[in-house]
């Protein structure tokens, strides 16, 4: 469930005030699954990314004593449900969890193939098809699986290293399965950064806005949250819009 629109208004400017006049340091926490080139970990273990920057852009400024923990999906998600993080970074309203009403981008899906000959080879019953299976993929990308009639094989997105990304795609260049289902940006971000024999669908699968998330109990830092990043919206302050960012 969302906070609403009058409600959000009213705490932008509650809390913006009190930041200012007290300028206490709140305490932020988010984690993340690494997806670049939005978040993730260097070479020094530093997260990284355009909306780490982002966040510490705009939040900084306030006093704000920010943390940042890489860790698989699923384990990050438990770790907000269970109050010991604040936010969960890119999640929707299938994953359980109080969402901010102010989108970080859009979650964009389309398949990738060894080559364009194989695009044919999916309308294949034999077919096969690798998902995810840390993620709980919205309704309609099931439903549009589940009407192709092929078979779905699963296998963790989980990657920090050039190798694991490149050890994913083998998946595919090896014809193992036939094409892989991956977000947009990312997909495009790793093609860019190493030799990797893939093609990527001209046409979406699957597109939908994602959040940060959070739990009851946690909405004063939520509010605030929102306060400043409504306060940016529309100012040099915002994250480029590259990469299907929309901050």
């Amino acid at each position: 469930m969302r906070i609403t629109l009058f409600k959000c208004l009213v705490i932008f400017i509650y809390n913006i005030g009190i930041a200012h006049a007290d300028n206490r340091a709140i305490k932020l926490s988010f984690c993340f699954e690494a997806w670049q080139p939005f978040a993730y970990l260097n070479k020094q273990g530093e997260a990284v990314g355009e909306h780490i920057a982002f966040l510490k852009s705009v939040l900084e400024p306030y006093g704000s004593q920010l943390s940042f923990h890489d860790m698989p999906f699923r384990r990050c998600l438990k770790e907000v449900k269970q109050g010991h993080i604040d936010f969960i970074m890119h999640v929707d309203e299938t994953d359980g969890v109080q969402l901010i009403d102010h989108p970080m981008g859009y979650w964009e899906l389309l398949l990738a193939y060894k080559d364009k000959s194989s695009r044919r080879k999916i309308e294949n019953k034999d077919s096969k098809i690798l998902v995810s299976r840390d993620y709980a993929y919205p309704k309609p990308v099931i439903d549009k699986l589940d009407s192709m009639s092929v078979q779905i094989v699963t296998e963790s997105f989980y990657t920090n290293t050039p190798y694991e990304v490149k050890k994913l795609f083998k998946l595919v260049e090896s014809g193992f399965v036939d094409a892989i289902l991956v977000d947009k940006a990312w997909a495009k971000y790793e093609l860019s950064k190493q030799e990797i024999n893939v093609v990527l669908d001209d046409q979406l699968f699957y597109s939908q806005p994602y959040y940060f998330g959070y739990v009851k109990g946690n909405e004063e830092k939520a509010n605030f949250l929102l306060s400043v990043l409504l306060s940016v919206k529309g100012t040099k302050k915002e994250v480029p819009h590259t990469s299907n960012n929309t901050y």
